[in-house]
Parts: C-alpha cells; structure tokens; sequence
C-alpha cells in the first residue's frame, strides 16, 4: 500500500480543523444570540410588569391548558421563555411551544409563539386559522368550514367550532373587521382560554402587541355573550 503523500495528511489536518473551527463558531454564535433574546423578553417582561421564565417546561403549561388542541399535537412537547402575569386585569401567558411529528429521518420539529389569555367566560371550542390548500380541496369535496357574510375574510380564514350558532355570535360584522387587520395569527377559544398563536416564535417586539391585539378581541366580545356564558367584563375597550 502507498503511503499518503506528504500534502495530503496536513489537508485532512487542515480540512478537521476548520471543521470543528466552524462548529465552534457556532455554538458560540447560537449561546450569544439566546442570550440576547434572553435579555430582550426580560425587557419586554419588564414593559409589561410581567414575570419572565426563559426555563423549559415539559408539565404546568400543559397540564394548565390541556383544553387547548395546539397543546396536544405531537410529542416531545414543551413550552419555553414565558412572560406571565396580568395584563389590564386578565391573566395572561406568552411563550414558545414545541412540538415533533414523524420519527427518525421523517421527524419534523414544529414551532409557535403562543399568546394564552385566560377570561372569566365560558367558551365552546372555535378555531380561526389561515386557509389552506388542503381546506380548499376539503370544501371541494363537500367538507366545508363555516363561512360568514364577508367572503374576503371566509376566503382568508378556514373557521370551525362545535356549536356554530356560538361561533356566529363570537365573530360578528365588527369581530370580522378586527381580525382582518390582524398579522399572521391563529386563534383557538376553549374553556376559560382565548390562545392565539403564529408558527414560529415571535419576535420580542411582538409579543405586547400580541398581547393587547388578543386583549382588544376580548372587548368585542357581545355583552349578551357575557350574560350568558360569564362573569361583568373586566376592563375598558382597547379594540381599535
């Protein structure tokens, strides 16, 4: 057998060398830049008089809102980086949510920024998310969500629920006009819970607007629906 000529070994050398120079790199990369997340939710937190977690939970959130369908996809789930606390009088949790579908090569890591709002009312199951391909071809073939008056915003959400009557009462003309103006969110309403949610995390910047677009939804909330279904409503109007 030849031995390897005398450029070839410093090459491999060279070639391992950058290699684990590249993952070092970033590691340290990704630790700095947690880290500035890290401090930038503490200063969002403190915005919002709310307490910040960055630790990773895989049992309290989970347990607290297991009503909630997003919280029960996959497995390995948990949820990090939480700001709790009250926000004009409603108890309110942001966080990162995790989940895994698939195994092995075919495994798929899901992320959310999650906004969950607890209200003193109670709220049969309704979903508000993004329309999708697989929504139309649903309704192509007779599997249809609920529509509203406004095709624009039928077109755009693919909404379901298990009492529509309360879904009509829920997302009204006014209700309609709201959600248009909204970012990216999905919304789910169960129990005593309002969730609205985006995939990926949010940016720091984004979670008190999150929190007060969800806030200013509650305020559009018929008062009949609250004679009903709950408590005095808490607070003022913020829908804007």
């Amino acid at each position: 057998m030849l031995a390897d000529s005398p450029l070839e070994v410093p090459m491999q050398a060279l070639f391992i060398t950058v290699i684990i120079a590249a993952a070092v790199a970033a590691i340290v990369a990704s630790y700095f830049a947690a880290r500035r997340r890290d401090e930038a939710l503490a200063r969002v937190a403190r915005e919002l008089n709310l307490h910040f977690d960055s630790s990773r939970d895989r049992t309290r959130v989970l347990r607290r809102f297991n009503h909630i369908d997003l919280l029960n996809k996959g497995s390995n789930r948990y949820t990090e980086d939480h700001l709790a606390g009250q926000v004009d009088g409603y108890p309110v949790l942001a966080c990162d949510l995790h989940y895994e579908t698939g195994s092995g090569k075919n495994r798929t890591h899901h992320r959310y920024g999650l906004i969950l709002l607890t209200v003193p009312l109670r709220l049969s199951e309704v979903i508000i998310r993004r329309e999708g391909l697989f929504d139309r071809l649903a309704a192509a073939v007779g599997f249809e969500d609920i529509d509203f008056e406004s095709a624009e915003f039928s077109g755009r959400f693919h909404v379901s629920a298990t009492d529509r009557r309360f879904a009509y009462d829920l997302i009204h003309a006014r209700a309609i006009e709201y959600l248009m103006r909204q970012p990216d969110y999905n919304w789910e309403f169960e129990g005593d819970t309002i969730a609205l949610y985006h995939t990926d995390r949010f940016e720091p910047e984004e979670i008190g607007p999150a929190i007060r677009f969800a806030i200013g939804f509650v305020d559009l909330i018929p008062e009949y629906v609250w004679e009903q279904r709950g408590q005095p409503r808490k607070g003022t109007a913020h829908a804007t």
